[in-house]
């Protein structure tokens, strides 16, 4: 169904970080949701999520990938979205992070992206309790910052209170730091008790988009109580003021102390029959299971599986012995980042190097023997868009030698 004119957007993206590169990424993708939220007031929701990882009571089906980043996004409009995705901060944003995050093969520093725009048919959101509100600070030459704060609450409606925080420690120079903080509420004079004593932490978010401007991690704590606050704040970098957005952060629910389950890294995510007689392997598999075959290179026949986090994928090929990996039997791939790496560190450990590095099919393979000679395979990660590209052609293959 096509969208109505004017009618908010809705989406999930979901992009995949480089293994490694994950603190940055996140840091980075901070900065870039405190931008969104002061600069554009179209994008009404802009949340970016990880995976929940080793939780023995809440597990992700099927398994998570630990790098995966998904993006919870709403926008007014079409036009809004467009602003967006085509706008200064985002466009930047690719610009000098896009490197942090897995590409397809042909563009590099563009990260793989898969959008899933969404129609709402019914349901509703119950949040728990939140203060959201504005804080418009001035920052004096001694570090003292004293602030006028607004909440959207209908009890405090078009009124404003008062926060002063002074630096702690003898460096009062920069904005990031930790403050002794006092706020009252709005009406009260500060000859009277402060509503709420306690830290104000100040950290600077790494450079965004505008050379011009400085984004800030601001959170409020006090001791001995799980009333906190968060947000999120930006400064020209010639201004004495700072601009903080702010809301009140849900303590978690109790839970009894478990170890975490510990995690199985490097799943098995392709498999090969190398058969010696291919035709009538992929009829009696194709009768068997269903498959259907995409033919590639050697008229290697893929078996395609649905999408998930990490493809999953399998394939039967026809054997000739003369070329390695390709002699009858099966093989398991095991997913790594570094094929040559790999290959090294078995070889230390009294392996040996079977096949290579090879590519073939827009994928890169390896295979390696153990140490009582069993052949085990290696693949780098690959998408449905980057992994192995056959034709679309299916039925019986030509009887032609395979190559890899």
């Amino acid at each position: 169904m096509k969208a109505a004119k004017n009618a908010p957007v809705h989406l999930i993206s979901r992009w995949m970080l480089l293994k490694g590169r994950e603190k940055e990424g996140i840091a980075a993708l901070k900065k870039l949701a405190s931008e969104v939220l002061a600069q554009e007031p179209g994008t009404l929701i802009y949340r970016v999520h990880t995976p929940l990882m080793d939780d023995a009571q809440l597990v992700s089906l099927p398994t998570s990938v630990p790098q995966e980043i998904v993006f919870y996004e709403a926008y007014s409009n079409a036009q809004a979205f467009d602003d967006h995705v085509n706008g200064p901060r985002f466009t930047k944003f690719v610009e000098d992070h896009g490197a942090l995050f897995l590409a397809p093969s042909d563009s590099p520093g563009k990260p793989f992206i898969r959008v899933q725009f969404l129609e709402l048919q019914t349901g509703f959101i119950r949040e728990a309790p939140r203060v959201n509100g504005v804080a418009l600070y001035r920052i004096e030459p001694t570090g003292r910052l004293t602030a006028s704060w607004t909440v959207a609450d209908r009890d405090f409606a078009g009124k404003t209170g008062i926060e002063i925080a002074e630096k702690k420690g003898s460096a009062k120079s920069g904005l990031a730091g930790q403050y002794n903080v006092r706020i009252w509420g709005p009406g009260t004079p500060i000859a009277q008790a402060p509503i709420f004593t306690g830290t104000l932490s100040i950290k600077a978010l790494p450079g965004g988009t505008d050379p011009q401007m400085e984004s800030y991690e601001l959170a409020w704590t006090t001791p001995g109580s799980t009333e906190a606050y968060a947000g999120l704040g930006l400064r020209r970098k010639d201004s004495d003021s700072l601009t903080a957005s702010y809301w009140n952060v849900v303590p978690p629910e109790p839970t009894l102390a478990t170890p975490p389950a510990p995690t199985n890294h490097h799943p098995s995510v392709m498999f090969e029959i190398i058969a010696k007689k291919q035709g009538p392997m992929l009829d009696f598999y194709r009768s068997l299971f269903g498959w259907n075959y995409q033919f590639g290179t050697g008229n290697f026949a893929y078996v395609r599986f649905p999408s998930q986090p990490q493809p999953l994928l399998g394939g039967i090929g026809q054997a000739d012995p003369s070329i390695p990996g390709f002699e009858p039997g099966r093989t398991f791939y095991l997913l790594v980042d570094d094929l040559q790496a790999t290959l090294d560190e078995a070889g230390k450990l009294g392996g040996s190097t079977y096949v290579g590095p090879t590519a073939v099919d827009g994928y890169h393979f390896a295979m390696m023997k153990d140490p009582e000679g069993n052949i085990v395979g290696l693949v780098q990660p690959f998408t449905s868009e980057t992994g192995p590209q056959g034709t679309k052609k299916v039925g019986k293959p030509k009887a032609r030698k395979a190559s890899k």
